[in-house]
């Protein structure tokens, strides 16, 4: 059997694959042409959304075990004290994003959920691992959570 993509989620990614048709791919190893590629196409698509009112965010650093500052930032509903944390892992590949790029896209998920996230920058190498990011922002919940999710 084919792979079949859902209709509606194909008449949303339908704009994009129209805007990537003409679009010549950076040649390999180009990363900073394709960084900013998706950046462009992230900003275009959440732009237009509305910030939520209600949504606290803290910007914080956590550190690697070698020692480097990794960028963080909790996103909280204000007076929402779920117990629970959903770290937001984008994909990339380790060298595309940033806690900018999914900006609205956290605040809207702790806005509509009412559970606290945290999102984090790669820094472009996979030796920084999720239980840092996690580790730093839990004080900031309320506590440590009951329910630790990711998603992306």
């Amino acid at each position: 059997m084919a792979l079949q993509m859902d209709p509606e989620v194909a008449a949303a990614m339908a704009p994009l694959a129209e805007a990537a048709a003409g679009i010549t791919p950076p040649p390999p190893g180009d990363w900073q042409t394709r960084r900013a590629a998706v950046d462009g196409m992230i900003s275009g698509l959440t732009g237009s959304w509305t910030t939520p009112a209600d949504v606290e965010v803290i910007d914080l650093e956590a550190t690697a075990e070698d020692g480097a500052a990794v960028p963080l930032r909790l996103y909280r509903k204000a007076g929402s004290s779920p117990g629970s944390l959903a770290v937001y892992l984008h994909g990339g590949g380790m060298f595309l994003c940033s806690v900018d790029t999914h900006d609205p896209i956290c605040r809207r998920y702790a806005g509509e959920s009412g559970v606290p996230s945290s999102r984090s920058t790669f820094a472009s190498r996979p030796s920084i691992r999720t239980r840092h990011r996690s580790k730093t922002a839990t004080p900031r919940c309320g506590g440590p959570p009951t329910t630790l999710r990711t998603s992306g």
